[in-house]
């Protein structure tokens, strides 16, 4: 196995991308696992519905940078088209920030390409193997870290029968 770092928002991510690599994966694989970790289990943090740039620079090539990016459909839309589903949401992560989520807010995503992508040009695992730390994650349940538990408050308490 060549040796990897892993950054990623939660113990169970960092523990995927380990599994993934010492069983043979390549370091996008390692990558891959723990996104699909943190899509399962970071809900309002991390989305699998949204846009994915994939940096790779291997050992032996020049960098490259798979775009997944994704538009919202309806972009540039006087926010009144979108009735209540979209809800701007004040939060205190990372200093403070301003985002907008609900129904209104949904994207097409791109990272799913972009990963498969990357899984194709660099991956060494099968796809069942990068995928079965989140499967597992999903089906036996995780604890909710603090972050996305807010996050899931905060939406529960504001949520209206037209955005649930």
């Amino acid at each position: 196995m060549t040796s990897i770092a892993v950054a990623a928002p939660s113990r169970l991510a960092t523990d995927a991308a380990l599994a993934v690599a010492h069983a043979g994966g390549s370091a996008v694989d390692a990558a891959i696992a723990a996104v699909m970790v943190a899509y399962v289990t970071e809900p309002g943090i991390v989305s699998a519905l949204g846009g994915a740039f994939v940096n790779v620079w291997a050992a032996d090539g020049s960098p490259v940078v798979i775009d997944g990016n994704c538009e919202m459909p309806g972009h540039g839309l006087p926010r009144e088209r979108f009735g209540e589903g979209l809800r701007e949401m004040s939060l205190n992560y990372a200093g403070g920030i301003t985002v907008y989520g609900g129904a209104g807010s949904a994207a097409t995503p791109g990272s799913f390409a972009a990963f498969a992508l990357a899984r194709e040009r660099f991956g060494q695992a099968s796809l069942a193997d990068v995928l079965a730390p989140a499967v597992a994650a999903a089906r036996d349940g995780f604890e909710l870290g603090s972050r996305p538990a807010a996050i899931c408050s905060w939406s529960a308490t504001r949520s209206t029968p037209s955005t649930r």
